[in-house]
C-alpha cells in the first residue's frame, strides 16, 4: 500500500538547453517540451550582432586607453613652456650688444648649450656674422656663454666704463629734473663699481643750486628719495612763480637772472677772518663747510680780501 503522504504522480522539469551560441553556431531551434516558444532564429542573429558590435568596441577603447597610458607615462614631469618674445638680428652695434645678449640668454635658457648656440648664431647678421665667419669660428666658441662673452668683448664700447665717469664729472642740469634724472641713471647704469654714496653726492652737486640748496638740508638713504625731493623742490618752485622755467632762463627779465649769486656783492674778508676760515675749513665765499672756495655751489664769484 503507497504511503498517503508521497505524491502519486511528479512531474519532472526540464530545462532548456544553453541558448548562447558562439558567433557563426547554427542556432537550435526551440525545444517543444516546454510548451513555450523560444527566440526566433531572427531574433538571436540580431543578439549575435550587438554582442559582435560591443566586442569590438570594447577592443578599441582598451587600445585607445593603452595609448593614452603610454603617452601620459613618457610626459610624465614636463611643464609647458611659456611663451618668450623672439630677439631681434644683431648686426654689431655697440650699445645694443649688451641688451642683446641678455634677451637671448633667456630666449634660449631652457635649451641644450649646442642647440642654444646654434639658434643664437641664426640671429647674426652684418659686421656681427662677418666677424663669426673670419674670428669667431675658429675662437673654438662650443656654447652661448662662449659666444655670449665673445661678442661683448669684441663689440662693446671700449674704455666704457671710464668714458662714463667722465662724462658724470662734466653733467650738470640744464633741462628740468625729470630728464636730468634719467641722464643721471643712464650714464651710472655704466659705472657698475659705482656706490651709492658717491651717486647721491655727484647726482646733489649736477643739479641746479636752488634745488641742491634744499636737498643739503636733508639726510638722504637712498638716490631715488633724493630724485623725488628734486621733483617736487621745481613742481614747488613752478606753482609759486607760474613764469617760471627750469630749464631756460627768460630773456625778458631785466637785471640779474634768479639765483644769479655771481652778480651779488661779497663783503670783504679781514685778515682775521681769512685766518678763521682756513683754521676751520671753510670756504672762502660762502663760509661752508665741505667744499673749497674754487668749487663753491654759490657761483662763481671772486672774494675780495682786506689787508686789515
Amino acid at each position: 500500500m503507497a504511503d498517503p503522504n508521497t505524491p502519486q504522480h511528479q512531474p519532472q522539469l526540464q530545462y532548456p538547453q544553453s541558448q548562447q551560441t558562439l558567433p557563426g553556431a547554427s542556432v537550435p531551434s526551440p525545444s517543444r517540451s516546454t510548451g513555450q516558444a523560444g527566440p526566433t532564429a531572427q531574433q538571436w542573429a540580431q543578439v549575435t550582432g550587438m554582442l559582435r558590435d560591443l566586442h569590438g568596441q570594447l577592443q578599441a577603447t582598451t587600445a585607445e586607453l593603452a595609448e593614452l597610458k603610454r603617452t601620459s607615462s613618457t610626459n610624465q614631469g614636463t611643464q609647458p613652456k611659456a611663451k618668450i618674445n623672439k630677439p631681434g638680428s644683431f648686426s654689431g652695434k655697440a650699445y645694443q650688444v649688451e641688451s642683446w645678449c641678455a634677451h637671448m640668454d633667456t630666449y634660449v635658457r631652457s635649451e641644450t648649450p649646442q642647440e642654444a648656440l646654434d639658434i643664437a648664431l641664426s640671429y647674426l647678421e652684418g659686421e656681427a656674422f662677418s666677424w663669426w665667419r673670419a674670428i669667431g669660428s675658429n675662437a673654438g666658441i662650443s656654447t652661448w656663454d662662449e659666444l655670449s662673452e665673445h661678442l661683448q668683448k669684441r663689440f662693446s664700447p671700449l674704455n666704457k666704463q671710464e668714458s662714463a665717469r667722465d662724462k658724470l664729472h662734466r653733467w650738470r642740469q640744464t633741462k628740468d629734473v625729470s630728464q636730468f634724472n634719467a641722464d643721471f641713471q643712464r650714464i651710472i647704469a655704466d659705472i657698475p663699481e659705482i656706490t651709492p654714496a658717491e651717486a647721491m653726492d655727484r647726482y646733489k652737486r649736477a643739479l641746479k643750486p636752488y634745488i641742491w640748496d634744499a636737498l643739503c638740508l636733508k639726510k638722504y638713504e637712498s638716490l631715488e628719495e633724493m630724485m623725488t625731493d628734486a621733483l617736487t623742490m621745481e613742481a614747488s618752485k613752478r606753482n609759486r612763480h607760474p613764469d617760471f622755467k627750469s630749464s631756460k632762463p627768460n630773456p625778458s627779465r631785466q637785471g640779474p637772472t634768479p639765483m644769479d649769486l655771481s652778480s651779488v656783492q661779497v663783503q670783504k674778508l679781514t685778515k682775521e677772518e681769512r685766518e678763521k676760515c682756513m683754521r676751520k675749513g671753510l670756504c672762502l665765499r660762502c663760509r661752508q663747510k665741505g667744499h673749497l672756495a674754487r668749487f663753491c655751489p654759490k657761483g662763481q664769484r671772486r672774494v675780495a680780501f682786506s689787508n686789515q
